[in-house]
């Protein structure tokens, strides 16, 4: 049943994707014209992000570009996709900075997104980059090489920061289960990209060792001591959860074998699962628990949290899914925002920024893709408003710094226009080829084909890196390496199952047919030109053009509330065709001429 009373009909689906195409390239522009090449943008001084102490996601290689690729991709925009691939290519440098940065970041931001950008790029059904020479893989395999000697320890299980310059890695007295076991999605498709399996193997062996330090309840702690690679003995912070510091662990044993097909993964997670379910879940939250007694430990939960209702979606465990995720959206009802840290039932906020995190609109997106309930176009309506009045800034979308007083701050992370901005895309662009196709998404919103080529009872046989050619994404080039003796059939829009049982899920026979279908591509090559007279210098000219820009952004949010509440009372045929071509012209990234945005065109009668 419907759990929104309005109607969501093509023409108000339509307005919001357009509206959230106009946000990522409002952000996406800001960067690339005040901060790149630098990593990040400082939204509120429209300038380049300066790094402080805490920032060890960001190495001087232009960070934002590479996390944008993969949006890129999904919007369909093949010019700026490839003409950013081209410039990666030619100058994309690891050594610019000589300092110790996280391993977990830079695997899932750089590395996560460069072999996203290599397979959407290499695939030739989605003809963003006819041309491509797979050169982008070769930075990913050298990238990869520099991150390997983090795993160089006793246990196998890596130091959590690591010099790519130097490759000297460097470990903590406590690192966190996410920072040190978060590498299969990435490290996996290396290996079977390039034919290099020494990836692969490091980071199953990273998986498996801290998976065989599970205590006897299954239950694996959140802080791991590096002295006896064994978890921390405080029982103050001897807890397990599934928030910060424990999150994409869980993520990434059950998409590994989504992934690759590799059965022992699939029983790491359930079982995971079934002692989250038994010892964590207290009413429609999830608590840290004592990894020894099951006890809670503490009271705390976080915005990372919001993020499990997606892997529920993929257990196929629906009605949970939904309740968890009906709780995270009460809060951010009550805020406009999930703030970072808080505590139940009292809700004292104990950190209350929000840095336009991702986690609560991927479930959003994850929950509409299984129920097909329009109650999550709604939420992803409630986002995108609350992001357009409180984080706008004349150059980017700013942080908040405290979710009572909507205060801003001066960052823009990177994550926001790989996975926040891309997700609520997806929300609201039904025949996009990510919602059409077979695919999943590291922990950083990057997407990998589910193909045969990289599941384990395949041997991918792609081209030689040395000469720059490679086999597309699709996989055209196989080899049986062994008979099939068990293969998953798994369906991420799953209408009919609530609850799945590990049984049904081992019992599975048929794979999964991928129903991918080419997205219709739009011209992006509109004449723009708003015929000023005064044309001394493109310099004043570009000058000028950003400032009615600007203008016309404001103005556009204000029409797109006009338009959705038309919508809501007109979504006859007639209707969208009478206004589609006009709602279409102001959302184009584009910056459109000055005569367009006269609100006299509209009528709100039609």
């Amino acid at each position: 049943m419907c759990g929104c009373a309005r109607v969501w009909c093509p023409l108000l689906v339509f307005v919001n994707r357009k509206e959230v195409e106009g946000m990522f390239y409002h952000s996406y522009r800001g960067y690339m014209k005040h901060a790149f090449p630098a990593d990040q943008l400082a939204p509120l001084s429209c300038r380049a992000y300066q790094r402080k102490g805490a920032d060890y996601h960001l190495g001087d290689f232009s960070l934002s570009l590479v996390e944008s690729l993969s949006t890129l991709a999904v919007l369909g925009d093949k010019d700026e996709f490839s003409a950013q691939i081209r410039w990666l290519q030619d100058n994309l440098s690891f050594d610019k900075y000589n300092g110790h940065l996280s391993l977990f970041e830079v695997n899932i931001r750089m590395l996560g997104g460069l072999l996203s950008a290599h397979m959407m790029a290499a695939d030739s059904s989605l003809g963003l980059m006819p041309d491509y020479d797979g050169r982008l893989l070769q930075k990913a395999l050298s990238l990869g090489y520099r991150l390997a000697p983090a795993f160089s320890t006793s246990s196998g299980i890596p130091n959590k920061r690591v010099n790519i310059a130097t490759s000297e890695a460097i470990g903590y007295p406590l690192q966190n289960l996410a920072e040190v076991g978060t590498f299969l999605l990435e490290f996996s498709v290396l290996s079977r990209l390039t034919g290099d399996p020494v990836f692969e193997n490091l980071a199953k062996r990273s998986t498996e060792e801290l998976w065989r330090r599970r205590t006897p309840l299954s239950l694996l702690g959140s802080l791991l001591n590096t002295q006896s690679w064994d978890w921390t003995p405080d029982p103050q912070i001897a807890s397990a959860g599934i928030g910060s510091g424990s999150d994409s662990y869980y993520e990434y044993l059950l998409k590994y074998y989504i992934l690759s097909g590799n059965l022992t993964y699939w029983q790491w997670w359930d079982e995971a699962y079934s002692a989250i379910q038994k010892h964590m879940k207290h009413d429609s939250w999830y608590v840290d628990v004592d990894i020894y007694t099951g006890n809670p430990s503490r009271n705390w939960v976080d915005s990372f949290q919001a993020f499990f209702p997606s892997l529920m979606v993929l257990q196929g465990d629906i009605t949970k899914a939904a309740e968890m995720f009906s709780t995270y959206h009460s809060l951010w009802r009550h805020y406009n925002f999930i703030p970072e840290v808080f505590t139940i039932p009292s809700m004292h906020l104990h950190l209350p920024n929000y840095p336009l995190r991702p986690e609560f609109v991927e479930s959003a997106w994850y929950l509409y893709r299984a129920t097909k309930d329009p109650y999550y176009l709604q939420v992803g309506e409630d986002i995108v408003n609350s992001l357009q009045q409180y984080c706008r800034t004349d150059c980017g979308f700013a942080a908040i710094g405290h979710v009572k007083q909507q205060s801003k701050e001066d960052q823009m992370d990177s994550f926001f226009l790989a996975e926040t901005l891309k997700y609520l895309y997806l929300l609201f662009d039904e025949d996009n080829f990510v919602n059409t196709g077979n695919y999943i998404f590291n922990t950083e919103g990057h997407m990998f084909p589910v193909t045969e080529a990289l599941q384990d009872d395949y041997l991918f046989v792609g081209g030689s890196i040395n000469n720059n050619k490679h086999t597309a994404a699709g996989g055209e080039q196989l080899l049986p390496a062994r008979r099939r003796t068990q293969t998953y059939n798994f369906q991420q829009t799953n209408h009919g199952r609530n609850e799945a049982s590990k049984s049904e899920h081992q019992e599975a026979k048929s794979t999964h047919q991928s129903r991918r279908s080419s997205r219709n591509n739009k011209n992006k090559n509109k004449n723009n030109n708003n015929n000023n007279k005064n044309k001394d210098t493109n310099a004043n000219t570009r000058n000028t053009q950003h400032h009615h820009y600007n203008n016309q952004q404001a103005q556009l949010f204000k029409l797109a509330k006009v338009l959705r509440e038309e919508s809501y009372l007109q979504c006859s045929t007639m209707s969208i065709q009478r206004n589609a071509t006009y709602v279409w012209d102001l959302f184009e990234p584009d910056p459109p001429p000055l005569s367009v945005l006269s609100l006299k065109t509209y009528s709100a009668n039609g």
